[in-house]
């Protein structure tokens, strides 16, 4: 899993040469995995950006004084799974309006500002992610139903995930609940989120936690609430043996 980190502000700046830094050359105890993804300092690129890699999870700094900074903050907030924002200004001002536009900034930056306070806040950012993301908690998939609603779907509540024919890299996921999901997602991305998360053939991926039972014998494995055995290929069951242990 790797933290995506989206700089909007002016791409002259120093402050991604210090975020690339911190990323190649980690001097502290908390290590992490990320990448600068983009920066721009166009809000609307950035807005594009995350609205559709909504399913990455994302460290974001945004200069407040670029025009529409505002409605690009508020509109990544609706759409991205999971996003610390941390706002950049030469003063306080903005403060207010952040906290009435409902932004959830983690902090704001007064120029000029230091290398030790863009390192703290990527580490910061960083340990958000983790609690959210694989073992270190539970995570959700976002998804929208054909009114548009918005819905989250926990890790822990997907019984298994199949690739839908005839559609390039997307998935559908069979809850616990009996409802379905479709997400615009590959498996391998998919199995990247969690270690419960794994793959018994190129088109099927179950949540180990939710396997009642296994039946090795005829390669199948069959899930809480489901009455009909998901087959797993023959590569696969002396693994998933292993990992119900």
């Amino acid at each position: 899993m790797v933290l995506k980190v989206v700089f909007v502000g002016d791409d002259q700046s120093a402050y991604p040469l210090i975020l690339q830094n911190r990323i190649e050359i980690n001097q502290t105890n908390s290590m992490y995995d990320a990448q600068i993804v983009l920066i721009t300092d166009d809000t609307r690129e950035a807005e594009n950006y995350l609205c559709e890699h909504s399913l990455n999870e994302f460290f974001v700094i945004l200069d407040l004084r670029l025009p529409g900074a505002f409605e690009c903050a508020r509109i990544a907030r609706e759409q991205v799974q999971f996003m610390t924002l941390v706002v950049l200004d030469k003063d306080d001002s903005q403060l207010k309006r952040c906290v009435q536009a409902g932004l959830e900034i983690t902090s704001m930056w007064q120029e000029p500002v230091v290398d030790s306070d863009i390192q703290n806040e990527l580490d910061i950012a960083y340990k958000k992610y983790l609690k959210h993301f694989g073992k270190y908690g539970d995570g959700y998939f976002v998804s929208y139903d054909n009114n548009n609603v918005k819905r989250r779907i926990k890790f822990v509540d997907v019984l298994w995930a199949e690739v839908l024919t005839g559609k390039n890299r997307h998935i559908l996921l069979h809850e616990k609940s009996g409802v379905t999901f479709e997400l615009h997602m590959n498996l391998k991305k998919m199995e990247g989120y969690t270690d419960d998360f794994f793959r018994i053939s190129r088109s099927v991926l179950v949540n180990l936690q939710n396997i009642t039972y296994l039946d090795k014998k005829n390669h199948l494995v069959y899930m809480e609430n489901e009455s009909v055995g998901l087959e797993v290929s023959g590569r696969k069951i002396k693994k998933i043996t292993d990992s119900l242990k």
